[in-house]
Protein backbone atom coordinates (compact mmCIF):
# COMPACT_ATOMS: atom_id res chain seq x y z
CA UNK A 1 0.00 0.00 0.00
CA UNK A 2 1.45 3.43 -1.12
CA UNK A 3 0.27 6.73 0.52
CA UNK A 4 -2.17 7.42 -2.54
CA UNK A 5 -3.89 4.12 -2.18
CA UNK A 6 -5.79 5.46 0.59
CA UNK A 7 -7.56 8.61 1.93
CA UNK A 8 -8.57 9.44 5.42
CA UNK A 9 -10.45 12.25 6.58
CA UNK A 10 -12.02 12.52 10.42
CA UNK A 11 -14.50 15.04 11.09
CA UNK A 12 -15.87 16.87 14.30
CA UNK A 13 -19.47 17.62 14.92
CA UNK A 14 -19.83 19.58 18.26
CA UNK A 15 -23.54 19.03 19.83
CA UNK A 16 -24.01 22.68 18.54
CA UNK A 17 -23.67 21.57 14.68
CA UNK A 18 -26.63 21.56 12.72
CA UNK A 19 -25.89 18.05 10.94
CA UNK A 20 -25.02 16.47 14.19
CA UNK A 21 -27.31 13.68 15.15
CA UNK A 22 -27.75 12.21 18.83
CA UNK A 23 -28.36 8.75 17.59
CA UNK A 24 -25.29 6.68 16.33
CA UNK A 25 -26.98 5.42 13.13
CA UNK A 26 -28.31 8.30 11.99
CA UNK A 27 -24.92 9.92 13.01
CA UNK A 28 -23.30 7.90 10.50
CA UNK A 29 -25.86 8.08 7.85
CA UNK A 30 -24.81 11.80 7.81
CA UNK A 31 -21.48 11.27 7.02
CA UNK A 32 -22.48 8.36 4.42
CA UNK A 33 -25.00 10.83 3.47
CA UNK A 34 -22.32 13.77 3.02
CA UNK A 35 -19.39 10.86 0.75
CA UNK A 36 -22.55 10.57 -1.61
CA UNK A 37 -23.03 13.86 -1.88
CA UNK A 38 -19.41 14.39 -2.99
CA UNK A 39 -18.65 11.65 -4.75
CA UNK A 40 -21.47 13.09 -6.23
CA UNK A 41 -20.23 16.00 -7.73
CA UNK A 42 -17.22 14.31 -9.11
CA UNK A 43 -19.26 11.85 -11.07
CA UNK A 44 -19.48 9.24 -9.24
CA UNK A 45 -23.34 8.65 -9.61
CA UNK A 46 -23.45 4.78 -8.39
CA UNK A 47 -23.34 4.84 -4.82
CA UNK A 48 -25.59 4.93 -2.03
CA UNK A 49 -25.50 5.26 1.82
CA UNK A 50 -25.92 2.23 3.83
CA UNK A 51 -28.98 2.44 6.14
CA UNK A 52 -30.17 -1.37 6.20
CA UNK A 53 -26.67 -3.50 7.34
CA UNK A 54 -26.82 -6.95 6.01
CA UNK A 55 -25.32 -9.91 7.81
CA UNK A 56 -21.95 -9.83 8.90
CA UNK A 57 -19.44 -11.34 6.30
CA UNK A 58 -16.48 -11.68 7.84
CA UNK A 59 -15.00 -10.80 11.56
CA UNK A 60 -11.07 -10.69 10.36
CA UNK A 61 -11.49 -7.59 8.02
CA UNK A 62 -13.56 -5.27 9.62
CA UNK A 63 -13.42 -3.29 5.99
CA UNK A 64 -14.74 -6.27 4.08
CA UNK A 65 -18.10 -5.94 6.57
CA UNK A 66 -20.65 -3.25 5.66
CA UNK A 67 -21.91 -1.14 8.72
CA UNK A 68 -24.75 1.87 9.05
CA UNK A 69 -23.45 5.01 6.85
CA UNK A 70 -20.76 3.22 4.91
CA UNK A 71 -20.74 4.19 1.48
CA UNK A 72 -21.50 1.75 -1.37
CA UNK A 73 -21.14 0.82 -5.41
CA UNK A 74 -23.49 -2.04 -6.06
CA UNK A 75 -23.35 -3.19 -2.68
CA UNK A 76 -19.31 -3.09 -2.39
CA UNK A 77 -17.80 -0.60 0.20
CA UNK A 78 -16.53 2.10 -1.29
CA UNK A 79 -16.55 4.45 1.92
CA UNK A 80 -15.76 2.76 5.68
CA UNK A 81 -17.01 5.05 8.40
CA UNK A 82 -16.78 4.69 12.11
CA UNK A 83 -18.21 6.97 14.82
CA UNK A 84 -17.22 8.03 18.18
CA UNK A 85 -19.06 10.09 20.55
CA UNK A 86 -18.81 12.66 23.51
CA UNK A 87 -21.00 14.64 25.52
CA UNK A 88 -19.32 17.31 23.37
CA UNK A 89 -20.32 15.88 19.64
CA UNK A 90 -19.25 12.87 17.52
CA UNK A 91 -16.02 12.05 15.98
CA UNK A 92 -16.59 10.70 12.33
CA UNK A 93 -14.10 8.51 11.20
CA UNK A 94 -13.80 7.53 6.86
CA UNK A 95 -11.67 6.13 4.75
CA UNK A 96 -11.72 5.74 0.83
CA UNK A 97 -9.67 3.80 -1.49
CA UNK A 98 -8.23 5.13 -4.24
CA UNK A 99 -6.51 1.89 -5.06
CA UNK A 100 -7.53 -1.39 -2.77
CA UNK A 101 -4.80 -3.47 -1.56
CA UNK A 102 -4.58 -6.83 -2.66
CA UNK A 103 -2.14 -7.81 -0.15
CA UNK A 104 -3.85 -6.57 2.95
CA UNK A 105 -4.37 -10.69 3.83
CA UNK A 106 -1.18 -10.64 4.33
CA UNK A 107 -0.52 -8.60 6.97
CA UNK A 108 -3.60 -10.90 9.28
CA UNK A 109 -2.21 -13.54 11.71
CA UNK A 110 -5.01 -15.85 10.40
CA UNK A 111 -4.32 -19.84 8.80
CA UNK A 112 -3.16 -19.81 4.55
CA UNK A 113 -6.56 -21.03 3.72
CA UNK A 114 -8.47 -18.13 6.09
CA UNK A 115 -5.61 -15.94 4.02
CA UNK A 116 -6.95 -16.80 0.71
CA UNK A 117 -10.84 -16.59 1.60
CA UNK A 118 -10.50 -13.71 2.82
CA UNK A 119 -8.85 -12.12 -0.29
CA UNK A 120 -12.05 -13.35 -2.27
CA UNK A 121 -14.27 -11.58 0.34
CA UNK A 122 -11.94 -8.50 -0.50
CA UNK A 123 -12.08 -8.60 -3.60
CA UNK A 124 -16.20 -9.44 -3.41
CA UNK A 125 -16.86 -6.95 -1.23
CA UNK A 126 -14.98 -4.00 -1.37
CA UNK A 127 -14.23 -1.83 -4.16
CA UNK A 128 -12.00 1.35 -4.93
CA UNK A 129 -12.13 4.64 -6.93
CA UNK A 130 -9.76 3.25 -9.79
CA UNK A 131 -12.10 -0.03 -10.18
CA UNK A 132 -15.32 2.94 -10.93
CA UNK A 133 -12.94 4.16 -13.22
CA UNK A 134 -13.29 7.62 -11.95
CA UNK A 135 -10.68 10.20 -13.31
CA UNK A 136 -8.96 11.45 -9.86
CA UNK A 137 -6.22 13.86 -9.57
CA UNK A 138 -3.02 12.22 -8.18
CA UNK A 139 -1.58 13.12 -4.63
CA UNK A 140 -3.20 15.52 -2.48
CA UNK A 141 -5.44 17.24 -4.49
CA UNK A 142 -8.55 14.33 -4.15
CA UNK A 143 -8.17 14.35 -0.12
CA UNK A 144 -8.47 18.34 -0.39
CA UNK A 145 -11.34 18.54 -3.35
CA UNK A 146 -13.53 15.86 -0.95
CA UNK A 147 -12.65 17.57 2.36
CA UNK A 148 -14.28 20.88 0.50
CA UNK A 149 -16.76 19.36 -0.77
CA UNK A 150 -17.62 17.27 3.01
CA UNK A 151 -17.57 20.96 4.01
CA UNK A 152 -19.95 22.01 2.02
CA UNK A 153 -22.38 19.61 2.92
CA UNK A 154 -21.25 20.03 7.12
CA UNK A 155 -21.07 23.78 7.13
CA UNK A 156 -18.29 24.48 9.82
CA UNK A 157 -16.30 21.79 10.65
CA UNK A 158 -12.97 21.06 11.66
CA UNK A 159 -11.33 18.32 9.42
CA UNK A 160 -8.26 16.26 9.36
CA UNK A 161 -7.01 15.11 6.11
CA UNK A 162 -4.35 12.07 6.30
CA UNK A 163 -2.95 10.60 2.98
CA UNK A 164 -0.33 8.79 4.46
CA UNK A 165 -0.16 4.93 5.61
CA UNK A 166 -1.36 5.12 9.35
CA UNK A 167 1.65 3.48 11.17
CA UNK A 168 -0.34 0.99 12.87
CA UNK A 169 -1.05 -1.18 9.42
CA UNK A 170 2.90 -0.43 8.18
CA UNK A 171 4.26 -3.70 6.87
CA UNK A 172 7.63 -4.91 6.16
Amino acid sequence: MTPDDGIWIDVWLPVTSPTYRSGVREGLEVAGDAWVTALSSMGVGSVSTVRDVPEPTHSEICFAGIGHGEVVDHGRKLVGVTAWRSREGTLLQTALYRRRDQTLPDFLAIEPEQRIAAREILANQVTDLSALQVPVPPGKGLARDLGRRLAEVFGEFQAVICEERPPEVEGP
